[in-house]
Parts: C-alpha cells; structure tokens; sequence
C-alpha cells in the first residue's frame, strides 16, 4: 500500500440539509454582533461542519482561536480543517494542543484524526501508538481498524493487519475495508480470498483504490494482462495521484513494448513516489534500452539515495559505466553488486557489454550459456524479460537491436 493516498474520511462527517444550513447563516449573524461568545461560536462551528460550509469554517475558527488560544475545543476543529487542506503538519500541531490540554478526554475522533496526520507523514509506528489508545468500544471502531491496519502494513506486519480486518463484524466490512484487506491478502500470497475480497470491494465501489490495485496485479500474475490494463486505468483515472498505479500500467505498457508510453506513467509514478526504487529501475532500463546513459544513471543515483545496499542498482551503474565503455569504473560496481546481490542480472549485462563492444564474441557466448544454466534471472517480470532478451542480443555476433 505504500503511497496510497485517497479519502479515508476522517472522524466527522455529516450529511447536509437546507435547515441545518439555515440555522448555520443564523448563528453566524448572531455572531457579528458577539463575536467574543465562545459558547455561540462553537455552536456555529458544529453546524457549519454539518452543511458543510467550508468556505466559511476556517475564518470562523481562526477567530475563535486569536480570542480563546486555549480553548481545545477550537484547535480540534482547526486541526481538522488542516486535514481537509492536507496540511497534516499543522493539523498534528493542533491535535497536539488537545490531547496535552489540561482537561483533554479521551475523545475518539481527535484520536482517530490525530492518527491520521500522522499516517499521513509516514509516521506509521506513532499512529498506530495512538490508535490503540482509543477504546474498542469507540463508534468508529471499524474506521480505527482500517487505518490500524494500513500502520501495520507499513510497519512489515501484514498478518496482524489481516487479523485486526477480520475483528471487523461482516456487516460493516465496507469497500475501504474489503479493499485493504484484498491487498494484504495478495501481498501475503492468498491469491483466491485476496480476489473475492476484491470482486467484493469493487461491487461496493468500483473505484475503490486498494482493491483495484490488487485485482490488477492478480490479473497481471495470470497473464490476463487486458484486464489489468483495465484496472490500472481506472486506478489512474479515478486516483491520478496514485504512484503505483501509475507504475503498475508502466509494467503492462513495457510488457506490450509501448516504452514511449511506459516512460511516461513511470515519470509520474517516481513523482508521486519518489521513494519506490522499483518505479526508478524500471524507468532506468527502459533508458538503458534506448541507450540513454545519462539518464538511466540518473534514475540509479535517485535509486541509490533510497537505498545505497541494493545490489542491482550498483548492477545498474554497473550498466551505465559498461555502455560508456569504461571498464575499471564499470568493474568496480560489478564487484559491489556482487557482494550484495551475487545472482543479480545487471552484471552479466554489463559483462556481455563490455564483452560486445571489444568484439569478444565467443567470450560473450560462452558467459550467456552460463547465465542461462546457473544465474536466476526473474520470472514472471516483464523487465526481466526485456533484459534477457537483450542477454541474448549481446550473445551473439550480430549488432543487438534495441526492440
């Protein structure tokens, strides 16, 4: 699930009415004639985030709070706006304000909101630790438990994830929560329960972001590859803010040999998430296939600032250096890789390179029948794929041809 970002409604909602708006327009007229009644202004607040009165709660608020800076109540609905603008760094500090007040309660929603920011930033171990806090009794127990869930996601726990799902009674499973639970489902291998649980997601809400995700990538497992085209396009309509399925759509479109196409979504994709090393690799080798040098080492060096252990992105300089035809610079990565990644793929591509290019041929022959033999090369992967193509290609006496 990582940088999945869509509306996860937070604690308050509620469902307009012309009366209720009605009776917001009144308070807010009594308003101008006693702005200092706090009383008054909280009420106005309250029915203004029923009508959903956007435009008019955030100056309501900021008032209060330059007339009662202590007043917790005012910092909740501050720190809830915040979250509305997604300025979750200013709705912790609110939320912060709350829950270390004097006379804070345990409230559920701020709680629960609170979490949320901090989800938010990636702070997945300190939402969670807030999350538990709020009592199993609470009426947004099943909201907790989604967004507990997405924590320990995060946090390299997916069976607990899976666990705290299945605590959620059958009739409140709604679309967010099968979704979630069809990704982890598929991430921890049950492809069939990960698949109904998706099928049931998206009858619910044919959106619904997370269980598109992993009924895509079930169907691309499968070889069903037009249907998880479709999916991924409507991932990427409904959620163009999504990196991974934007990534996702990259890997069908490479796999179709649309690398113009694929540049493209993968160009986003590491936009969106710019800490996905498997969204910059995949748009190094499309560089690397079109013999662009500069830029795969680009995409390497942004991979390598995620990660500077991962042995294929040393393969990958590896690469680059190989294409440049410098060997000693080139040898230098090949050993780095091999020391973090002995059966990696990227040094016996770089090898048969520098092998090609000195016209070593049966050289090159003779080290491509041995990685076909002894190295594991990926499976199922359809950059893997590309690049054993070109292992081939390097083999052989002929110039390689890029497609």
């Amino acid at each position: 699930m990582d940088n999945i970002k869509q509306d996860m409604s937070v604690a308050s909602s509620f469902t307009p009415n012309a009366e209720t708006s009605a009776r917001f327009e009144r308070f807010s007229g009594f308003l101008n004639t006693d702005p200092k009644n706090i009383s008054l202004r909280l009420n106005a607040i309250e029915l203004g985030i029923e009508c959903q009165a956007w435009d008019k709660l955030g100056q309501l608020v900021a008032d209060g709070i330059s007339l009662a800076p202590d007043n917790a109540s005012l910092h909740a609905h501050a720190g809830m706006l915040a979250l509305r603008d997604q300025n979750y760094i200013l709705a912790c500090e609110h939320f912060e304000f709350v829950i270390t007040s004097d006379n804070f309660v345990s409230d559920a929603s701020v709680l629960y909101n609170y979490a949320f920011a901090r989800f938010y930033l990636a702070e997945y171990e300190r939402a969670h630790s807030i999350l538990i806090q709020i009592p199993p009794t609470s009426m947004i127990q099943k909201s907790v438990n989604v967004l507990s869930a997405r924590c320990l996601h995060h946090l390299g726990k997916p069976e607990e994830a899976i666990e705290l799902l299945r605590l959620i009674p059958a009739e409140e499973m709604d679309a967010e929560a099968q979704g979630v639970l069809a990704l982890l489902l598929h991430e921890t291998l049950k492809e069939t329960d990960a698949s109904e649980a998706a099928n049931r997601a998206l009858s619910l809400n044919p959106v619904q972001l997370d269980a598109l995700l992993a009924r895509a990538s079930l169907e691309a497992e499968s070889d069903r590859f037009d249907n998880a085209r479709r999916d991924y396009i409507v991932a990427t309509t409904a959620h163009p803010g999504c990196g991974r399925a934007w990534s996702g759509l990259a890997q069908i479109d490479m796999r179709d040999m649309q690398f113009d196409k694929a540049q493209e979504e993968l160009e986003l994709a590491v936009k969106l998430m710019p800490d996905h090393i498997g969204s910059w690799h995949m748009l190094a080798w499309i560089h690397i296939l079109h013999g662009r040098a500069e830029d795969a080492k680009y995409a390497f060096d942004r991979s390598y600032e995620i990660d500077r252990s991962f042995g294929e992105t040393h393969g990958g300089f590896a690469v680059v250096a190989a294409m440049q035809q410098q060997r000693k610079l080139s040898e230098q990565h090949m050993r780095r890789a091999r020391k973090l990644n002995p059966e990696g793929f990227s040094v016996h591509y770089a090898e048969l390179l520098l092998l090609k290019a000195e016209g070593r041929h049966d050289e090159a022959k003779a080290l491509y029948d041995n990685v076909m033999s002894t190295a594991k090369l990926p499976s199922g992967d359809i950059m893997g794929v590309l690049v054993e193509q070109r292992l081939a290609e390097l083999s052989s006496k002929s110039n390689p041809v890029l497609h």
